[in-house]
């Protein structure tokens, strides 16, 4: 699409930024001479009506809003079956990428970037429009750290707002309020949670519910009470943890009532947080004055003035003290070294010598930084730490990746055919009863939308049965993790019995071992299945050579099939030649290997 003229005005200039169903790019408008961001519906979806028609809607919603928070709508519009938003282009990042670089942002910062929001969103819900996605992805910043909301994809007029629309789920699971995680209308208190949500994050570093699915995190929303900030992060002010609290309460009702009562009292609390720093600061003024007057000796006086000590006194003396004792304690620490660019073994070599601990934090796609090397590292270079202290660090996955696709609401048949077109297949599909989504609609997926994967990565989806009839057959468990069974079973209305341990060397500690009822086992709502969990030890691991002959470059990747089910073991890219690949296994399977998806070896294990 660079360098190409859409509708005879839009010229594109870079990719700014892939979603689920749409491409932003830089783009010259060149009857204005000014430089937009240009919204185009990806091309699998540009016969599809509802993807349409979700895309206009976010034109309309745009259409109608006018502040300096939200991003402005220039031009929509259609050509050459191109469906296009020109929104108004922000030179800056997006809080996301903040959050990513700096981890937590200074307390001054999050006030300014949640005002402005607040500000956004009161706007919005004057016009009767609500967000209901508002998270880091959507709010920029730009290089002055003016705010703007953008992507009112999915938002709706009020009147009508819920959180599905065409059958499917929309918004981020992460940031769900609630309601919106129950299925439920979303309203203007939806979004305030939404925004407390993105708050807790920036003083954080961390999301108040994670999970290993979105049913885990969903249901976290609804039932449980997130830690407190401070936990994280015991810098946060008191009075700012309360706010924060007040408006993440599972019910709407406890919440601030509208944006702008948020907005007041972020805005109180920061002009009081203010006035005590300059109240403290004029205190220690004052305190250093009255300890440096001399006390004059009065005339009467035959000796020394005897001048009771000022409490102060021994405040000083006291930091003096403390100054020096950390100040000794620094100067024992370890300096930080430089680990960019280095390999994992490299990074721990250097850290090991100075007494330090190498901590792999995640991994991530990256153009610029070779596969296997350290992007960035936390504690930063030259930082000093405590001998034993660990140093995080991030790893280049490579520069090869695709974008997940948003399949939720979509056909099953139609889902397989996306994924395929993106490089992407299913690995485990489960199926359930949902009344809120049609026979075989996709209802979660696993990775979500806009998650960067290696090429030919495996996705896990819930798929729709239908309505739920009044009696039906129990779900099977066995293999499941005991969370995602107590998912299941709460999500089907069914009530969780007794949970028994025992040892078993067929399956993992903490999976389903067996059930009652049994699978496929009439029930109805409310009935209760007790679970037998594994308290292991169990299925032993095992390792084999595996040779693998490569007749060119390419995709290697090392499918296990055991007694724990398939799974990738390895998936990279790799010069070709012959080598072997040490791979681990439990039980007795076999082991595959494809080369550019094509099988080229296979090994019945033990």
């Amino acid at each position: 699409m660079i360098g190409k003229i859409i509708n005879n005005r839009y010229k594109i200039i870079s990719l700014i930024a892939e979603g689920g169903m749409a491409h932003v790019y830089k783009a010259l408008d060149i009857e204005k001479d000014y430089v937009v961001a240009l919204k185009i519906l990806k091309s699998q979806f540009s016969g599809d009506k509802d993807f349409i028609d979700r895309f206009m809607q976010e034109a309309m919603a745009f259409a109608r809003l006018n502040h300096d928070n939200i991003v402005k709508l220039y031009d929509y519009g259609s050509v050459d079956g191109l469906h296009y938003l020109s929104l108004e282009y922000v030179e800056g990042n997006s809080l996301d990428e903040l959050i990513r670089d700096k981890k937590l942002l200074p307390l001054q910062e999050v006030l300014d970037i949640s005002i402005q929001v607040c500000q956004a969103l009161e706007h919005a819900h004057q016009k009767k429009i609500i967000h209901r996605d508002i998270k880091p992805h959507n709010i920029l910043v730009d290089s002055k750290g003016k705010v703007k909301v953008t992507d009112f994809g999915i938002a709706k007029a009020i009147s009508s707002a819920t959180i599905t629309h065409a059958g499917g789920m929309l918004g981020s699971v992460q940031y769900f309020s609630p309601e919106q995680a129950k299925g439920e209308r979303a309203t203007e208190k939806s979004d305030l949670y939404s925004l407390a949500v993105v708050i807790y994050e920036m003083l954080t570093g961390k999301l108040p519910f994670s999970g290993e699915s979105h049913f885990s995190i969903a249901l976290k929303h609804v039932q449980e009470r997130p830690v407190n900030p401070t936990f994280y992060n015991s810098d946060i002010p008191k009075n700012l943890e309360l706010i924060i609290l007040k408006t993440l309460g599972k019910n709407p009702d406890y919440r601030y009532e509208n944006a702008h009562d948020l907005k007041e009292a972020l805005i109180n609390y920061r002009n009081i947080n203010n006035l005590n720093r300059n109240e403290i600061k004029k205190n220690l003024e004052e305190s250093k004055f009255s300890n440096t007057v001399i006390q004059r000796r009065s005339p009467q006086q035959g000796g020394r003035s005897k001048k009771p000590l000022n409490k102060n006194y021994y405040l000083i003396m006291g930091l003096i003290f403390l100054v020096a004792v950390f100040g000794y304690i620094f100067s024992q620490n370890e300096k930080v070294p430089d680990l960019k660019g280095m390999t994992i073994s490299e990074a721990e070599n250097v850290l090991g010598s100075q007494g330090l601990k190498f901590v792999i934090q995640r991994e991530d796609f990256s153009e610029e930084v070779e596969k296997g090397l350290v992007i960035s590292q936390e504690p930063e270079k030259g930082d000093k730490i405590p001998s034993g202290s660990e140093v995080n660090a991030i790893i280049s996955a490579g520069d090869v990746f695709v974008i997940v696709p948003d399949i939720v609401g979509t056909n099953i048949d139609r889902a397989v055919e996306i994924l395929l077109e993106n490089s992407i297949t299913i690995n485990g599909k489960e199926e359930i009863y949902n009344n809120d989504f049609a026979e075989g609609e996709v209802i979660y997926q696993e990775p979500a939308r806009g998650t960067k994967v290696a090429p030919n990565s495996l996705i896990d989806i819930v798929v729709s049965k239908g309505k739920k009839p009044q009696d039906f057959p129990a779900p099977r468990l066995t293999g499941f993790s005991k969370d995602s069974a107590l998912e299941i079973i709460t999500r089907l209305n069914l009530q969780p019995g007794r949970i028994t341990l025992i040892e078993s060397t067929e399956y993992s500690e903490g999976t389903v071992v067996s059930q009652n009822p049994l699978p496929d086992a009439i029930v109805h709502d409310n009935s209760v299945i007790d679970l037998l969990i594994s308290s292991g030890p169990g299925p032993r691991k095992f390792t084999r050579a595996v040779p693998v002959n490569m007749e060119e470059d390419g995709i290697l990747k090392i499918v296990v099939q055991d007694i724990q089910g398939e799974s990738i073991f390895l998936q990279e890219r790799r010069d070709k030649g012959f080598f072997s690949v040490q791979v681990d296994y439990f039980g007795e399977g076999r082991i595959i290997v494809f080369l550019n998806d094509r099988k080229i070896n296979e090994v019945q294990v033990p």
